[in-house]
C-alpha cells in the first residue's frame, strides 16, 4: 500500500505521517522500518526496492518512508512504485514537498491514499492557530489573535511552522492571556508592527482629514496596500466593518484596487 503525502506546509505533512505511521504500528506489532531520502541520495530508491522485496525475518509487516520520491524518474523506480500500491504486506510512505511530475501523477488515483498540504490560509489558518493556543492551555486577547493572523497571512511559506514556534514561545511567558505587546515583545514581525500600529491609528483617527497623512505615510514607506486593507480590516469595528466589507466586494469584483479602496474608505469618514 502506498500513502502519498505532498504539500509545501511541511509542518502539518510531517505531523500526518506520524500518525499515520503510528497507526499502522499499532496494527502491526512486528515491524520492519526503513526510511530513506532521496534527494540526498537518487539512487536509494534501489533500497528500498530491495528492502520490500526481502523476505520478512520476523514475519511483519514492513514499512518505508520515502523522502522525495520523484528525485529519480527511473522507469524500474516508477514500476516498483506501481506494484507497491496494491501490496498489502508493506506501507510505503512517501512525503514530498511538490505535487507530482506527470511521471508520477498515478499516485492521485486509487488504491494509493494520498493527502495533500499546502499553505494554510484564511479558516484554515485561523483554525489551526487556535488549536495550537488550546494545545498550550493559554489564550491570546482578540486584538492578539487578529493581529497573529494578519502577520502570517503576509508570510509566503512556513506558516504553520512559523505559528507553531511563535505561540510556543508564548506560551513560555507563565501568561494565561497573550496580549500584542507579549508577541511583540519576544519576536520581530518586519513591517506588521508599524503597519499594523499605523492602521488602528487611521481607526481611531476622528475625521478624514487626520487619516489622509496616516495613510500617505503607508503608502510612502512601501506597505503593500493589500496589507494595510487587511489589517484595518482585522481591527475595524461596528460601522468600519461594514464599511470595509463593502469595499472588499467592489475589490473582488475588480471595481476597484485596493489603493482606490483605502483612499474611499478614509475619505467616507466625517
Amino acid at each position: 500500500m502506498i500513502i502519498y503525502l505532498y504539500g509545501p506546509d511541511s509542518l502539518r505533512r510531517l505531523n500526518k505521517l506520524e500518525e499515520l505511521v503510528a497507526v499502522v504500528r499499532l496494527k502491526n506489532p512486528k515491524t520492519e522500518e526503513m526510511e530513506i531520502d532521496m534527494e540526498e541520495n537518487a539512487d536509494a530508491w534501489s533500497d528500498a526496492r530491495d528492502f520490500a522485496n526481502q523476505q520478512s525475518i520476523f514475519g511483519g509487516t514492513k514499512i518505508i518512508t520515502v523522502k522525495e520520491a520523484a528525485t529519480c524518474e527511473e522507469k524500474e523506480w516508477i514500476t516498483f512504485l506501481r506494484g507497491m500500491a496494491s501490496r498489502d504486506d508493506a506501507y510505503l510512505f512517501i512525503s514530498n514537498r511538490a505535487k507530482p511530475v506527470k511521471a508520477f501523477d498515478f499516485l492521485l488515483k486509487g488504491p494509493t491514499e494520498h493527502h495533500a498540504f499546502e499553505e494554510l490560509a484564511g479558516r484554515g489558518l485561523s483554525d489551526f492557530v487556535e488549536a495550537e493556543i488550546a494545545k498550550r492551555s493559554i489564550s491570546f486577547s482578540g486584538e492578539a489573535l487578529r493581529f497573529f493572523l494578519s502577520f502570517l497571512s503576509r508570510e509566503a511559506s512556513n506558516r504553520s511552522w512559523t505559528a507553531a514556534q511563535e505561540i510556543e514561545k508564548a506560551s513560555l511567558l507563565g501568561k494565561r492571556e497573550i496580549a500584542v505587546g507579549d508577541l511583540l515583545a519576544i519576536s520581530v514581525f518586519p513591517e506588521s508592527d508599524e503597519v499594523w500600529r499605523l492602521s488602528r491609528q487611521i481607526l481611531s483617527a476622528p475625521r478624514w482629514v487626520e487619516k489622509i497623512p496616516i495613510l500617505e505615510k503607508l503608502f510612502l514607506q512601501g506597505a503593500d496596500p493589500s496589507y494595510i486593507f487587511n489589517s484595518l480590516a482585522f481591527s475595524a469595528t461596528g460601522r468600519d466593518v461594514l464599511k470595509l466589507s463593502d469595499y472588499d466586494v467592489l475589490i473582488k469584483s475588480g471595481k476597484l484596487d485596493f489603493p482606490e479602496a483605502l483612499l474611499g474608505f478614509v475619505l467616507e469618514s466625517t
